[in-house]
Formats: structure tokens, sequence, C-alpha cells
């Protein structure tokens, strides 16, 4: 990896854009959860995240679950282990913000615990770090009129 203080951005601008694009949206993240109700705090309660449908077993025991995290997007858990043959190459999961200050302090007083305060990344928009109960990266993200992706808003 390089060298994060010596990195630079710059805009792909020459016409390397590809065919019209199938995907609509990332529809969600599925991850796996050591202590599922650990994680289920950590998501609904830190993070404010609505818990939208849960998978049971024949037993009627949970072992999964689905949280609407805005628009057409969701976090999905399911309790246990990596599986076999899955080799993760999952770095981290960044959270859009409305407000990131506001959410900070709003993550902290619910008992989250910021890592890395806010600071604004290479591509000029704010970031903030931490970390779920499985130790997966979250960034908590904020687009700024500087920010390299203002183009592709909408």
């Amino acid at each position: 990896m390089p060298d994060w203080n010596k990195v630079s951005v710059r805009r792909i601008e020459d016409g390397t854009q590809g065919p019209e694009s199938l995907v609509r949206s990332v529809a969600h993240i599925c991850f796996t959860a050591a202590d599922l109700e650990a994680s289920i705090h950590f998501y609904r309660d830190i993070l404010g995240l609505t818990p939208t449908f849960e998978f049971l077993d024949e037993h009627n025991n949970r072992f999964g679950i689905y949280f609407h995290a805005g628009e057409r997007t969701f976090i999905e858990l399911f309790s246990g282990t990596h599986e076999t043959g899955i080799t993760p190459s999952f770095r981290h999961l960044c959270l859009e913000m409305k407000d990131i200050a506001a959410a900070i302090k709003t993550i902290e007083a619910r008992g989250g615990v910021i890592d890395r305060a806010v600071s604004t990344g290479k591509d000029g928009s704010q970031q903030a770090w931490m970390k779920d109960p499985d130790g997966n990266l979250i960034e908590l993200f904020c687009y700024t009129d500087a920010s390299m992706q203002r183009h592709w808003l909408k």
C-alpha cells in the first residue's frame, strides 16, 4: 500500500466511461457476525439503522437479519464465521452521513467509539472511522463541495 500522506487524486475525464451501466445501486452488503446480538445492537442502537426482516431456522431461532441503510441499500448479517471457500477481500464499509459532526455526537452518546476523528480525505470528502463488533472497518462519510465524486451525485 502507498503512503496515504503522499497520495494524490485526479479526476478521470478522458472518455474511458464504459457502456451504459446495468447496475442501479448497491443492494446490500452481507457480513458474518461472530456475535449476532452484539452486531444487531451496533447497527440498530449505535448507528440507528432500522431492522427490516430476520431469518429464522426450523426452531424459530434468529440466525440472520436485514437492516435498511437508506434508499435502496441494506446491510445483511448472518451469525457464524467465514465459510470455507470464501476468501474475503473486504476493506471497509462506507456509510454516507447526513451531517457527519451530528452523527458522531449521536454515535458517541449511544456508546459507539470513533477510532479516527473527522478529517478531509484525499478525495475532498469528510471521513471518520470506527469498527463494528467483528472488527469490520466502518467509514462515516460526508460529501463536500470539494468532493471528487460531486460530478456524479444526483
